[in-house]
């Protein structure tokens, strides 16, 4: 139902201590201490800045990515769906 509602254009908020639940649906995540945003940031640079912070479940295949992975400009990926495309080799044409 989030899924339809975020295609049709609705605005959502959610209040979740796991991020990592939603994060393949969100476009950004916050993340407030103090009663401050400490964090407004897209799920991938969300995790990109908060991956030291003990506090924070991060995805398993994108706590993987970070510590197999430089990092670049690739999207983070949330998701094993995701993260396939980013492993998997390619072969050349007409191999």
């Amino acid at each position: 139902m989030l899924g339809r509602l975020k295609r049709q254009g609705t605005t959502i908020v959610i209040v979740e201590n796991d991020a990592a639940r939603i994060a393949p649906m969100a476009d950004r995540i916050l993340l407030l201490q103090d009663g401050k945003i400490a964090v407004d940031a897209p799920p991938g640079e969300f995790y990109r800045r908060t991956m030291d912070n003990p506090r924070i479940r991060i995805p398993q295949v994108t706590e993987a990515y970070f510590r197999t992975r430089p990092a670049n400009g690739t999207r983070v990926p949330l998701t094993v769906e995701e993260a396939v495309p980013l492993y998997v080799r390619r072969s050349p044409a007409g191999s």
